[in-house]
C-alpha cells in the first residue's frame, strides 16, 4: 500500500524546489528573499525608518519632514514590502539622523543599535589643559595615543576647537595634529585660589605684583592679597616670567 507523508512548509519560505538524484527525492524549501536588511534606511510617503529586521521591525521610525517625533524599536504592523518601500537617500537619511539628533541620540552603524549622543564635557573656546600625571609614558597605548612630541603641551594653556568625529577634543595644538582624549583633559582656570602665587594689577595705573591670593571682596569685583590689599583683577601666577611681562603690557 501507498504511504503518503505531509509536509510542513515552515514560516518565510516562499516556494518550495523539487529535484531527482537517483532514487532519491530531494525537497528544498527557498525562503523569501529580503529586500531590505538590518540597518538600511528605507522610505515611503515621508516616512523613513532603519530596518531592524525584515519583514517588519525597525529601530526607527519617523516622518521627519512632518515631525521631529521618532518612535524607537517598535512595530506597528509595517510591512517593508518592494515596491512599496525603498532604500533612502543621503538626504532622507540626514533627515531621520537630524530628528534622532534632536532627540539626544543616534545611530551605531557598527552595532547596529540606537545610543545616547555623549555629553560633551567642553565647549569651543574653553580653556583646557592637560590632567597631572597624563603623558606618553603612561597614555602611549590609549587612543588617540599620547605621543612624545605631545609632552611639550603638559602644563600649557589649551583652547579647545572642537570635537573630532571619533569624540577626541580638537585643540589650537590641531596645527601639529594632535587630539585628545576627552578624560585627558580638565578646566584650566585662571582664578587663583587661597594660597595660590597670584599677580594683582588695578585698571589704572597699571603697577602689577606678585603676592599670595587671600580672598575676593564681599562685592566679588576686586580680589585681595595676603596683605589685605584690594586690587581690581588677579590671576594666577604660572611661575612665568613671560606671563608676567604680558600682565605689565596689558595683553592679559
Amino acid at each position: 500500500m501507498e504511504k503518503i507523508n505531509e509536509i510542513t512548509i515552515p514560516e518565510g519560505v516562499n516556494r518550495i524546489a523539487v529535484t531527482q538524484h537517483d532514487d532519491k527525492i530531494v525537497i528544498e524549501f527557498i525562503p523569501e528573499k529580503s529586500e531590505f536588511k538590518e540597518g538600511d534606511f528605507i522610505y515611503k510617503d515621508g516616512r523613513i525608518m532603519i530596518v531592524k529586521s525584515y519583514p517588519s521591525n525597525y529601530h526607527a521610525n519617523a516622518y521627519p519632514e512632518h515631525s521631529s517625533i521618532v518612535h524607537y524599536s517598535d512595530w506597528y504592523g509595517v510591512t517593508f514590502s518592494s515596491p512599496t518601500f525603498r532604500h533612502a537617500t543621503e538626504e532622507e537619511k540626514q533627515l531621520l539622523i537630524d530628528a534622532m539628533k534632536k532627540d539626544g541620540k543616534r545611530w551605531n552603524a557598527d552595532k547596529k543599535c540606537i545610543e545616547d549622543i555623549p555629553e560633551r564635557k567642553f565647549n569651543a573656546g574653553d580653556k583646557v589643559k592637560i590632567k597631572d600625571g597624563i603623558s606618553s609614558e603612561t597614555h602611549r597605548n590609549v587612543g588617540p595615543y599620547f605621543t612624545e612630541p605631545m609632552d611639550e603641551f603638559i602644563g600649557k594653556k589649551l583652547t579647545v576647537e572642537k570635537y573630532s568625529s571619533m569624540g577626541f577634543v580638537v585643540t589650537d595644538a590641531d596645527y601639529f595634529g594632535y587630539n585628545f582624549a576627552e578624560d585627558w583633559l580638565e578646566p584650566c582656570s585662571e582664578e587663583p585660589k587661597k594660597g595660590d602665587w597670584a599677580i594683582f594689577w588695578d585698571n589704572y595705573p597699571l603697577n602689577p605684583l606678585i603676592r599670595l591670593y587671600h580672598a575676593k571682596s564681599h562685592s566679588g569685583n576686586s580680589y585681595i592679597d595676603n596683605f589685605g590689599t584690594a586690587w581690581d583683577n588677579a590671576v594666577k601666577w604660572d611661575g612665568t616670567k613671560e606671563q608676567f611681562e604680558k600682565v605689565s603690557r596689558g595683553e592679559i
